[in-house]
């Protein structure tokens, strides 16, 4: 009998624990990925998208860029993402899917609705998207 309401008493625990960080924020951490084909439909479809490109300059000038896409080196996304709509989904990428995804993550935290783009620019020329110079 003292062991049933151990353990009950522990899985009351643990679910109050969990409710705790949910209503912490931890739930919004959660960060969408799209494949390159569904992000290119998803912009196709909703042209207000704000396409954010958190690699560095020259990458961004020597590699091309998603149409339309605006420059905010991930190094610096802290202190410029004031310049972001949190109105808009911002669609975001990297070269590979991993400073994105970083990205992504912390502008989720701070309100915005974010999608990443999995693979980045890398599987975007891979898979023959459009792109520009």
């Amino acid at each position: 009998m003292k062991q049933a309401r151990t353990k009950i008493f522990g899985i009351l625990f643990i679910f109050i624990g969990l409710y705790a960080l949910y209503n912490k924020g931890l739930h919004a951490n959660i960060l969408h990925t799209l494949s390159v084909k569904e992000a290119y439909a998803y912009m196709q479809n909703h042209p207000k998208v704000t396409i954010l490109d958190v690699r560095s300059q020259d990458e961004f000038e020597d590699d091309g860029s998603l149409l339309g896409a605006t420059l905010i080196p991930l190094y610096l996304l802290e202190e410029k993402m004031n310049f972001l709509d949190k109105n808009r989904v911002i669609l975001v990428y990297c070269h590979s899917g991993r400073r994105s995804s970083l990205a992504g993550k912390l502008l989720t935290k701070h309100g915005f609705t974010v999608l990443n783009i999995k693979g980045g620019m890398s599987a975007w020329v891979d898979n023959e998207l459009p792109y520009e110079f």
